[in-house]
């Protein structure tokens, strides 16, 4: 009988190991889409960027940030580096659900380029997991969430817009 109870308890022990190796959320540039407002805050702040913007609803809230692009070069864009940066999140329990990134570059070409980039880092990172959405141009992610790309034409400028949006609770 306590072998029965040994042998549950180190299967139970596997089971729940291999889980959580299959739980790590969404994230912006290592910071965790599913996290806390107030750390999702401070990471960001410490690549540089500063919040511009603030936005109240009585069930989620938004803060937009706006900061260099962190990391190498990415392209042609319109201003220099600069990019904005929205994370919206739930008033009760203050976990990040989705980040929005919009970027400005200075031909179609350059903004194509860069969302066709992101879409192949998260088929390589979510391998076997993901389906393209072609109708809400989104990669949906299993049991993890979606990621929209999407190019918008404002003002004479492409702006690629990424957002990222965590559907686990």
């Amino acid at each position: 009988m306590m072998k029965h109870i040994v042998i549950t308890a180190l299967a139970l022990l596997l089971c729940f190991n291999a889980f959580s190796q299959n739980t790590t959320h969404l994230d912006l540039w290592g910071i965790p889409i599913a996290g806390n407002i107030t750390d999702f805050s401070k990471q960001l702040v410490q690549k540089g960027f500063k919040q511009v913007d603030y936005s109240y609803d009585p069930s989620e809230s938004s803060i937009i940030y706006k900061g260099k692009f962190p990391g190498d070069s990415i392209g042609s864009l319109w201003e220099g580096d600069t990019i904005i940066v929205t994370a919206t999140y739930f008033n009760d329990n203050k976990r990040v659900y989705k980040v929005a990134q919009a970027i400005a570059f200075s031909s179609k070409s350059e903004c194509d380029k860069y969302l066709m980039k992101q879409k192949a880092m998260y088929e390589e990172r979510y391998k076997g997991k993901t389906e393209w959405n072609g109708l809400l141009q989104a990669l949906e992610i299993k049991n993890k969430g979606v990621i929209y790309l999407d190019i918008k034409d404002i003002k004479n400028r492409n702006i690629a817009i990424i957002g990222i949006e965590d559907l686990q609770p």
